[in-house]
């Protein structure tokens, strides 16, 4: 792979968890503020984090795979 593209890629990975944290963030006002789900609140936040788990579970692999 070129340079360019492995520092693209890089930068990629080290954004994803940020990432997930702004989509988990949109994904518990969509839930809990626009659609007023009135289930347990504690269910309501472990399903609006999954993209932050699975998107810093996947930058901590490409870590340790380096």
């Amino acid at each position: 792979m070129e340079k360019s593209n492995r520092k693209n890629l890089s930068t990629y990975y080290r954004y994803m968890p940020l990432t997930g944290l702004i989509t988990s963030i949109l994904v518990f006002i969509m839930f809990y503020f626009i659609f007023q789900i009135q289930d347990n609140i504690l269910v309501i936040m472990l399903y609006s984090s999954l993209p932050f788990f699975i998107y810093s579970f996947i930058s901590i692999i490409n870590k340790i795979g380096k």
